[in-house]
């Protein structure tokens, strides 16, 4: 069960006034809840909530406030609970690396595992994937390999989440060869290894490679998902490949599948990072007409440009009527896009609807409103 917004807001009235039955279950949801939203102040107040019932001690309760605290970039409140947790506890590592981790404290995460290794506890299948995450940041290569080896002596290459990681790992620090001889040795491949892999080729710059073992996992019966796709088109779209775009999505299609608002980001992405303004803009407009709506993304990457893109217009034609309405028509989203609301439906699980609704119907006053624009 995902908590609302509005529980959130709910939540610290609740604490405050002790009017909600207080079982464990509520108080790991609420947690859980704070974290993935970065709510820190309501966190703080659960958190003194807990000290007062004499629960925050629990290494229960304790773990999930780290990660809550670790979220919110609270390094400092996340160490003081972990030192507060017995050593013994194998968990408390588990949650302060993978929080550090997590939030892109990859140094710290690598800082607390070296401690770990010196208080002499050994790494598992829980730490492991953290850990290989902040070493292929690093481009860590040398305790990669190192990790790589415990994962043999212990048998974890049949956990996928590590297997996945270590293919990650090697593909970050540019060792594809290596990525694909841990997934090819893999006896049960699922998708979280192949996308790993995937996501690898397409970093390093070798798409075409990633698409050739779609295909041959496909053939061997294994069905990409939408991630997998959508890393494709990412990558092809940065290369301004636009055909291979287009097949990738037919291939998309065959599978049942269809673009998401991640699939379309990149296209536009991928048009914009190539300079290609007017089409960028085009494909945005084709995306809110199949009721697509824009995340803080795709915002962000059409934002920048569209001025810019008016500008351009501005300067390089003759103001013929078909241009006028060009930009006016341009310049209306731009205006949609600027405005407060939208950053705060792109940006939260708000009314997708009444957004969509807010671009497709604005009005002539928005038009208005471009020409004032296209004149700066």
């Amino acid at each position: 069960m995902v908590i609302g917004t509005k529980a959130i807001r709910l939540s610290t009235n609740f604490i405050a006034y002790r009017s909600y039955c207080s079982t464990s279950d509520i108080y790991t949801r609420l947690l859980e809840s704070y974290t993935q939203n970065g709510v820190l102040q309501s966190g703080k107040a659960l958190h003194a909530h807990l000290i007062i019932n004499g629960l925050a001690k629990r290494t229960h309760f304790a773990s999930k406030l780290i990660a809550l605290y670790a979220e919110c970039k609270q390094l400092s409140h996340a160490r003081k609970l972990f030192d507060k947790i017995p050593n013994s506890d194998i968990r408390r590592w588990i949650v302060l690396i993978g929080a550090y981790a997590r939030r892109g404290f990859y140094e710290e995460a690598m800082s607390v595992f070296s401690e770990m290794q010196r208080k002499g506890k050994k790494p598992n299948k829980f730490v492991l994937p953290s850990v290989l995450k902040a070493c292929g940041r690093f481009n860590d290569f040398r305790t990669g390999e190192i990790l790589h080896c415990v994962i043999l002596k212990n048998e974890f290459e049949f956990d996928s989440y590590v297997v996945s990681a270590l293919i990650d790992m090697y593909s970050k620090c540019g060792k594809v060869e290596m990525a694909k001889r841990v997934f090819y040795g893999t006896v049960d491949k699922d998708l979280v290894a192949l996308n790993a892999l995937v996501s690898g080729c397409v970093q390093q710059g070798i798409v075409k490679e990633a698409v050739d073992l779609v295909v041959e996992m496909k053939v061997h019966g294994m069905k990409p998902n939408v991630v997998t796709y959508n890393t494709l088109i990412a990558g092809f779209s940065q290369d301004n490949d636009r055909a291979t775009v287009c097949d990738v999505i037919e291939l998309m299609h065959d599978d049942g599948l269809e673009l998401d608002v991640v699939s379309w980001t990149s296209i536009v992405s991928g048009l914009v990072q190539n300079c290609c303004n007017e089409e960028a803009f085009d494909t945005f407009k084709r995306m809110l007409d199949v009721g697509i709506c824009p995340s803080a993304a795709t915002i962000s990457t059409t934002q920048q440009r569209g001025k810019q893109f008016l500008i351009e217009q501005g300067l390089n034609s003759r103001w013929s009527q078909p241009s006028v309405r060009r930009i006016q028509e341009l310049s209306r989203v731009i205006i949609i896009l600027n405005t407060s609301s939208v950053s705060k439906y792109a940006t939260s699980a708000g009314d997708e609807t009444c957004l969509l609704k807010k671009i497709q119907d604005t009005d002539g006053n928005g038009l208005q409103k471009s020409h004032a624009l296209s004149d700066q």
